[in-house]
């Protein structure tokens, strides 16, 4: 005999509910998309005439997606941790350092990374700035004098000036983009920073993984160790162009996480991933 089943009523009642909840949830999230997507989009209304349309569609989402337009950004330490990618990023603010070294061995293994440059830098580096961008890796904001914030007690006004004026400095040279993500000097903020940045038009990002090369007190093999040590999936690692302990362990570091089949990416290259 053909077994049947009945299901009690308060059972369907559930059901209906949770399928009725899940369609409010998925179309109240999409409302709010369509909600914030004017404001995001008049806050990066600037950049719009100089990045690509596709790739400030990408920068709204991912503002949407980290900061969920509730007007409370936060620094970005990590990505998703489900995936085998790590960010390379890369400081400078200091001297020329060695970042001919470090461009030579990007385009070795075919990778881009995300440069984090100070306004005063690409003024005495500008050739330097140049290259980077043209060989394809992304040019980013560091402040103009790489003060500390928060020793400075820097208000907005003073943020946007640092800010705005590195900009302009990256931006008046051979038709070069600066994109709009910002890294705090010396790691230092405070929580009303992190929003006057945001307000901006920036996204600020920190790391995962300082090097530490930039001390001077570990060598190329000792920086090797520290960061192969830390990796994991979405992991965003911080060299400086300083540093030739970091310089002359990057090759080394690159071949054993490309080992572990990682993807390396530069920041932007991470937001054509995301939302391709």
């Amino acid at each position: 005999m053909k077994k049947t089943f009945n299901i009690p009523g308060i059972t369907i009642v559930i059901l209906t509910g949770i399928v009725v909840m899940g369609m409010l949830v998925f179309f109240t999230f999409n409302l709010n998309i369509a909600r914030a997507a004017p404001g995001l989009y008049s806050m990066r209304s600037d950049i719009s005439s100089r990045q690509t349309f596709d790739l400030v569609n990408k920068i709204v989402a991912f503002d949407y997606y980290y900061y969920g337009y509730r007007n409370q950004p936060e620094l970005i330490f990590k990505f998703k941790e489900d995936e085998n990618i790590v960010l390379l990023t890369f400081d400078a603010g200091s001297s020329t350092g060695y970042y001919r070294e470090v461009l030579s061995t990007l385009k070795e293994h075919g990778i881009h990374a995300t440069f984090f440059v100070t306004g005063k830098w690409a003024e005495n580096n500008m050739e330097a700035v140049t290259e980077i961008f043209d060989n394809g890796s992304d040019i980013a904001n560091h402040s103009y004098s790489h003060s500390n914030f928060v020793d400075s007690n820097l208000d907005t006004e003073d943020i946007k000036s640092q800010i705005e004026r590195t900009e302009s400095i990256v931006e008046s040279g051979n038709d070069i983009t600066q994109l709009h993500f910002f890294r705090f000097p010396y790691g230092s903020y405070t929580k009303d920073m992190i929003q006057s940045v945001a307000k901006i038009g920036y996204i600020p990002f920190q790391w995962t993984i300082d090097s530490l090369g930039w001390t001077g007190n570990l060598t190329p093999a000792g920086v090797k160790d520290r960061v192969i040590a830390n990796i994991s999936p979405g992991s965003i690692i911080m060299f400086h162009i300083g540093s030739q302990q970091d310089s002359q362990a990057l090759g080394p570091i690159l071949e054993p996480i490309e080992d572990m089949n990682y993807g390396i990416l530069s920041i932007s290259e991470y937001l054509e991933y995301l939302y391709d």
